[in-house]
């Protein structure tokens, strides 16, 4: 089974770390904004899809339509518990479309439904805090022993009631106020009453998982120190990977008794009283802090994504004594501690000590940790807004908000990048002279060792006709500088491309630069005839451009798909991961940023994974001296031509030619001038 992409159903801190675990490897990663804004910056982020507001039964359409239209066979990972319900409950209509790591409904239900949790537990001898449900508030037992929590058995949609941890009771009035509270929210059999477990941060555990049918196939064991709110907190702020003999067996038991396949924490308490420990509930999902089990050694997103393409997954559990904060939340956590003298600020800063995780931020990611802030801001506002207002309101609008915020810095840090590019474009060396010769298709030709002329014209002509008319159908314009003032789509370039993927034949092709996406159709279609041969693509939308890639590789027709990879985002961001998962490289097309230094890092790149009989293009090749450095450090024979704008492209044809020709140390590159006869097509320049 073959995963060619994820899809994240979420865009929150635990869908940032799928996203960064897979996109670090080359793994395309889209995702549709629903719960949360902290993983829309990302540059490990291809695409945002819309996701429906309302029922069910929209969404599941919503994903069938997708699983049908581009994204078949790619991964699905939901991030939040109604999407993982929604999955699960779908499972077998879903997994025609895609590659799930979620498990069926009987067994999800027995992770998820806290009723069916401590039924589990009980059939394997684990202990549970006490719980009771009541029909009404006069049911309520005199003889309980305060305090105790009013908890939700499942959290399906978004309420005061489910959004919270739980609410806590100290006496009898307050149980029943509390009780006629939640049952604004949730049915009487849905509203569990429990024993309040003593003890503080340090008494809290998890243990993470991926399994498959029960076994635990990678696993991180966690201290949750520090959580936020302090008691009965939503979300963990200071977690560390430790070593502990009984939360591994507790946890590993449990998992192994219901069969459960997939991602899943599950939670526990040791009582500060009597030192027993308790599961608490478990999350059949990935978690918050999940991104702490990659840095100790158990990269579980990407070992989930392995497993479920089929393939081997090695055993492997994190090491003890790495860290993972939130500094976000973490901070009002430990003031909190502080007020209550349970934690000095002595105390507070050994206590993130390295090796340590500091989230949302990353090096090579930073737009989501400079985020973090005006986007808690904004979830906070609507938490408080949702009392006047409701939370499905709230929600929606802090959604908005979000996305402009994440939009703005995505758009705003691209912008950037780009123009650090186009500044050292002006200290670039004078480009080289170089010797024009004719002919240059007919020296591709006997370069690849193939008879000239090309038996293939009359197939590239049909297919870039056809690629002209679907822009001119979509009321693309096409034309010089029509593509946010640059030209996209040479035809000589595409040609070029076209022969190279068919005389070779190419397997394996990788671009960087997609625009209007004219050469990546045409190599898509010339590919065809390749058996199980694949393109990927690396680009990004330019500067004057939105941030979705909507309008990138219009060109490219749905049907397609199956044989396309697209990676949104600049070649120094993703063109070193995706090389890393792939063997060999057969063709590889430079249509990017043409400054020295880029073209430099594209070719120092690509060089080491080129494969025995490779071809590399390379455009506008007379902008810049790097391809003539190039040619003198590597095998292959040069030809080059200049398309009807001045522009040149040109490429090296590596072993495997008919005569092994290539550049001479101290010789200048020949460039031959394009005299070959023109296709019965439309030459307009592009």
């Amino acid at each position: 089974m073959t995963a060619t992409g994820a899809l994240l159903l979420g865009t929150d801190l635990r869908a940032l770390g799928i996203a960064r675990s897979l996109g670090r490897r080359g793994i395309p990663v889209v995702a549709v904004h629903h719960e949360g804004s902290t993983a829309v910056p990302s540059r490990y982020l291809s695409r945002r899809l819309a996701w429906p507001d309302g029922d069910d039964e929209r969404r599941l359409d919503r994903l069938l339509l997708l699983g049908t239209t581009g994204y078949r066979r790619w991964t699905l990972f939901p991030t939040a518990d109604d999407t993982a319900a929604l999955v699960s409950r779908h499972h077998e209509a879903l997994s025609s479309a895609f590659v799930l790591t979620t498990p069926p409904w009987p067994v999800f239900e027995q992770a998820f439904d806290k009723r069916a949790i401590h039924a589990a537990a009980g059939r394997s001898g684990i202990q549970c805090p006490a719980t009771i449900t009541v029909s009404s508030v006069e049911e309520l037992p005199a003889d309980l022993n305060f305090p105790v929590v009013v908890k939700a058995a499942v959290r399906l949609h978004p309420t005061l009631f489910t959004e919270a941890k739980g609410w806590r009771a100290d006496e009898p009035g307050q149980l029943r106020d509390v009780w006629r509270r939640a049952r604004r929210y949730a049915d009487a059999d849905e509203i569990l009453i429990q024993a309040f477990v003593p003890g503080d941060g340090r008494n809290q555990f998890s243990y993470g998982a991926l399994c498959r049918a029960g076994e635990t196939l990678a696993a991180v064991t966690a201290r949750r120190t520090r959580q936020y709110p302090r008691e009965l907190g939503h979300s963990s702020c200071l977690v560390e990977t430790i070593r502990d003999e009984e939360v591994e067996n507790l946890g590993r038991t449990f998992l192994a008794s219901i069969g459960y396949s997939g991602l899943v924490e599950v939670e526990m308490k040791r009582d500060a009283v009597t030192g027993e420990l308790l599961l608490l509930d478990v999350n059949p999902r990935v978690w918050t802090w999940h991104s702490l089990a990659g840095r100790a050694g158990a990269d579980l997103p990407y070992l989930a994504w392995r497993a479920a393409a089929g393939q081997t997954v090695d055993p492997v559990t994190a090491r003890p004594g790495v860290r993972w904060c939130r500094p976000a939340t973490d901070l009002p956590s430990a003031l909190g501690d502080a007020r209550a003298g349970a934690l000095t600020a002595r105390g507070w800063l050994s206590s993130l000590h390295p090796p340590i995780e500091i989230a949302p931020f990353a090096r090579d990611d930073p737009r989501p940790g400079l985020c973090e802030l005006p986007l808690l801001a904004v979830r906070r506002a609507a938490r408080s807004s949702a009392r006047v207002v409701g939370p499905i309101r709230a929600n929606a609008t802090a959604r908005r908000a979000g996305r402009i915020v994440a939009s703005f810095a995505r758009e705003s840090a691209a912008t950037a990048d780009r123009l650090v590019e186009r500044l050292g474009e002006r200290r670039q060396p004078p480009a080289p002279e170089y010797e024009f010769q004719a002919h240059s298709e007919q020296e591709l030709h006997r370069l690849l060792g193939v008879p000239w002329p090309c038996g293939e014209e009359p197939a590239f002509a049909l297919a870039w006709s056809g690629v002209l008319a679907r822009l001119e159908q979509r009321g693309v314009p096409v034309g010089s500088g029509t593509y946010a003032g640059w030209n996209d789509g040479d035809l000589a370039f595409a040609r070029a491309a076209w022969c190279a993927a068919r005389h070779l034949p190419a397997r394996t092709v990788v671009e960087t630069g997609v625009a209007r996406g004219l050469v990546s159709a045409i190599v898509l279609h010339a590919l065809r005839t390749v058996g199980d041969a694949r393109l990927y693509s690396i680009g990004l939308a330019p500067p004057t451009a939105t941030v979705d890639y909507a309008g990138i590789a219009v060109a490219v027709d749905p049907e397609q798909h199956e044989r396309w990879t697209y990676v949104a985002g600049s070649s120094r961001q993703r063109l070193p991961g995706l090389l890393r998962t792939i063997p060999t490289v057969d063709l590889f097309i430079h249509d990017n940023l043409h400054t020295d230094r880029n073209l430099r890092f594209e070719l120092g790149c690509v060089l080491p994974h080129l494969s025995a009989r490779s071809v590399v293009l390379a455009g506008d090749v007379d902008c810049n001296a790097e391809i003539a450095y190039w040619l003198r450090r590597s095998p292959g024979g040069f030809f080059a031509a200049h398309d009807r704008d001045g522009g040149g492209f040109g490429g090296s044809v590596h072993a495997g030619a008919s005569d092994g020709t290539g550049a001479h140390d101290d010789a200048p590159p020949r460039v031959i001038r394009d005299g070959a006869s023109s296709p019965a097509v439309d030459r307009s320049p592009l």
